[in-house]
């Protein structure tokens, strides 16, 4: 059978892949048991391809997306936002919700910590892509973790998000095997903050 899939996708066995073709320039392309995204920047939107229901949706995002990740489970994504946004994107459609807070000036990637109950964004200083998405001169000593709170309903009043100061010049981030903390690695020194210390909603170092 064929899906009719946007453009810059062919169809396999039902299931839109991205051809190569497309004029506009993926950031990522990450998949979960049941959903393909692809982020265009150019295009300002996130393609998700539903291997399931074999429908394809477009979700439009901020004027400067950056970088995408995939929230465990598959059904929610996390974007960042050149405008020092990161927002939760949940379904698509008329099931779709949104909630956005407001980051550290001029961050450029996401990483999810095991099980996805905090996220940290930074700019990575290593990265030659991180420059093309984030159009401000990079953040040199700041990040911003949000407590996600996998089962409780957020909106973008809540109080889950703290900027935190770091070693200078972030390249990484990585988190314990249990995602209780995570570890900022600098050029030359490396920052541990505890994910579980929590004051009012947030993680603090």
């Amino acid at each position: 059978f064929e899906v009719d899939c946007p453009a810059g996708f062919y169809c396999e066995f039902g299931v839109c892949i991205p051809d190569g073709s497309s004029d506009t320039t993926p950031v990522a392309a990450l998949a979960s048991d049941r959903y393909l995204y692809s982020l265009e920047v150019e295009k300002r939107r996130i393609v998700r391809i539903d291997a399931q229901e074999f429908q394809v949706d477009a979700l439009e995002t901020g004027l400067a997306p950056m970088d995408m990740q995939v929230m465990p489970g598959g059904e929610r994504l996390m974007l960042a936002d050149a405008s020092d946004t990161v927002e939760i994107i949940t379904g698509a459609g008329l099931y779709e919700a949104r909630v956005i807070w407001d980051t550290a000036r001029s961050l450029s990637h996401v990483k999810i910590a095991p099980g996805g109950d905090h996220v940290v964004v930074y700019y990575d200083w290593d990265d030659p892509r991180a420059l093309d998405r984030q159009p401000n001169p990079g953040n040199i000593n700041q990040v911003s973790i949000l407590a996600v709170g996998t089962n409780d309903a957020m909106g973008d009043d809540d109080d889950h998000l703290v900027d935190i100061s770091v070693g200078l010049l972030p390249r990484d981030v990585q988190f314990s095997a249990d995602g209780a903390k995570a570890v900022i690695i600098g050029r030359r020194e490396v920052t541990t903050v505890n994910l579980l210390s929590l004051e009012e909603g947030v993680a603090v170092p």
